[in-house]
């Protein structure tokens, strides 16, 4: 029962990771993680979309106190979190209310960081 249970989740995980990367557009990132800070298998930093007036977050590894900021033009802070995800979950968040214009993520974590930027239309 348990490896049928398995199963389902890995296929139900799988996909769920297709459909965000076909009907979102990816963020590029810039930075990473220091590897010599791995103490067992590298853990790989978190993927970035968006979609309409919703940016995403996707975990493709497990991560506990992921740090969120997004940032205007002028670098004031809109939107700041701290967050934890287990690997192929998706922590979305909303932008609605944000004026068009370009912004900047940045995601610390202990093992690195990484930025991002979107425009909003």
């Amino acid at each position: 029962m348990k490896t049928k249970f398995l199963w389902i989740s890995l296929f139900c995980s799988i996909l769920l990771l297709s459909s965000i990367r076909t009907w979102a557009d990816p963020i590029d990132r810039k930075g990473g993680w220091n590897e010599k800070d791995y103490r067992t298998a590298p853990i790989t930093p978190p993927m970035l979309y968006i979609e309409g007036n919703v940016l995403s977050v996707q975990f493709v590894d497990a991560l506990t106190d992921l740090s969120i900021q997004i940032q205007d033009s002028q670098g004031m802070i809109l939107y700041e979190d701290v967050i934890n995800g287990e690997r192929g979950e998706v922590y979305p968040i909303s932008l609605d209310g944000f004026t068009p214009g370009t912004y900047q993520i940045l995601l610390t974590h202990k093992l690195g960081w990484i930025t991002g930027e979107f425009t909003i239309q």
